[in-house]
Formats: C-alpha cells, sequence, structure tokens
C-alpha cells in the first residue's frame, strides 16, 4: 500500500504528463503567484522607497500536504537581488506573513522593471517555480528623482595647488688644509781649525802651556764627537731632514 508521500508523488507525476509543461500554476493574480498550491501574495501597489519602508508578504500553503519549502526572490534584469524570503517546513492550509524591509539602494533598476520569483519545495524532492514582472510606483509629492532615489548631492571639485617644493640647502665646509711639519735639524757647531805651523826643529824645552792645549783639544774632541751624535741621530727622522 502506497504511503501519502508516494501517493501526492504519483499524483503529481501525472499532472505532469498530461500537462506537458511546468505543473499548474493557476493564472497569476495582478498581485498574488501560485505554484503547486503555494501561493505568495502581495499588495497591488508598492512604491518605491526613497529611504527604507517596509513591505508585506503573505503565504499560504493550499496543496493539502506539509511543503518543505516556500518562498519569493526579487531581482533586477541584471540579476541582482533586490529581496528574498522564505519559509520551511509548513503544514497544510497554514498561512503568514513576512514583513520585509527594502531601502532605496536595493533599486537600481528605479521603477523597475522587476522579477518576482515564487518557489516551492516538497518532501518527494520536487521543486518548482513560476516568475511574473512587477513596478514600483513612485511616491507622490515625493522630492527625489523620476525613479523615487534622492539624488545626487553636488560636488565641488576645486583645484589646489601643489605646494612648492621643500629645499634644504646644507652648509658644505671648506677642506681643511694640508700643513706638512718638516723637522728641522739644529745647525751643527761652527768648528774653526786652525793650521798648525809646521814643526821647527825639535826643541827639547818643556813649555807649561803644552798641557793647556792638550786638554784643550781634547775637550774639542769631545764636543765633535757629540755634535756628530746628535746630528746622526736627526737624520734618522722620516721624511730625512734637508741637508742630511
Amino acid at each position: 500500500m502506497k504511503t501519502p508521500r508516494s501517493l501526492y508523488a504519483s499524483l503529481l507525476s501525472l499532472v505532469l504528463l498530461f500537462s506537458g509543461s511546468i505543473f499548474f500554476a493557476s493564472t497569476a493574480k495582478a498581485d498574488s503567484l501560485e505554484v503547486l498550491g503555494g501561493v505568495v501574495t502581495w499588495p497591488d501597489k508598492m512604491y518605491l522607497p526613497d529611504g527604507c519602508s517596509s513591505f508585506a508578504f503573505q503565504y499560504r500553503n493550499s496543496t493539502g500536504v506539509r511543503l518543505l519549502q516556500l518562498g519569493f526572490i526579487i531581482s533586477d534584469p541584471f540579476g541582482r537581488k533586490v529581496e528574498e524570503q522564505s519559509e520551511i517546513g509548513i503544514d497544510p492550509n497554514k498561512s503568514g506573513t513576512w514583513n520585509v524591509q527594502m531601502c532605496s539602494f536595493d533599486f537600481k533598476n528605479g521603477l523597475g522593471p522587476y522579477t518576482i520569483k515564487v518557489f516551492v519545495k516538497d518532501y518527494s524532492s520536487t521543486q518548482r517555480e513560476v516568475q511574473k514582472e512587477i513596478y514600483f510606483l513612485p511616491i507622490p509629492n515625493s522630492t527625489g528623482s523620476g525613479s523615487g532615489l534622492s539624488p545626487a548631492p553636488t560636488v565641488t571639485v576645486t583645484a589646489t595647488p601643489a605646494p612648492a617644493p621643500t629645499v634644504t640647502v646644507t652648509a658644505k665646509p671648506a677642506p681643511a688644509p694640508t700643513v706638512t711639519v718638516t723637522a728641522t735639524p739644529a745647525p751643527a757647531p761652527t768648528v774653526t781649525v786652525t793650521a798648525t805651523p809646521a814643526p821647527g826643529p825639535t826643541v827639547y824645552v818643556t813649555n807649561p802651556s803644552d798641557k793647556n792645549l792638550a786638554d784643550l783639544v781634547t775637550s774639542l774632541k769631545s764636543q765633535v764627537n757629540l755634535l756628530n751624535a746628535k746630528v746622526k741621530r736627526i737624520c734618522t727622522i722620516k721624511p730625512k731632514p734637508k741637508g742630511c
């Protein structure tokens, strides 16, 4: 024995077979659509909001069986969705209302046309939908544009000259002069050498001053050796002083 669910699916298949097209959808009223016994109705006059407005859509399950889903979608001719509502799990003869809010920025096609699509799904994996075009009306005495949308604000653009570039000048100090220090050796002492006359004939006479002279010569030799040592040390400095 067939269950009520399978019996419903069989009856649905027979109707589809004889109709040769979409399942019976009664001739849509001006303010409603019906498919598979699921009905969605809306006000016969809907005004395009100049801000945001509330709209009431009613639904009713007249199929005699429980529906999995019943809902509607409103979109513009370019497929941009304006609104969508649906109800899950609707018992037979159950009805209700969707109070939806739609705003002016949702209506990108002005007053219309728009498409409202009503769809139904049951527990036998049957899904059908019907659709029609609808238009919205301008709000009487609205200060908005003919499309029901507020006019775009006027934007005044004033050319602003680019600010003059900032130039930073950094003083560059003159290079420090190059100083070359050259060591100047101390002047060599002046040594006066007095020619000693050729000795005369040897006279073996002892002169007391001979010893003084010998001591003086010895002292002078020491001073000369000391000066030579100093000059030698000075000449070892690099760079070598002039005159070395």
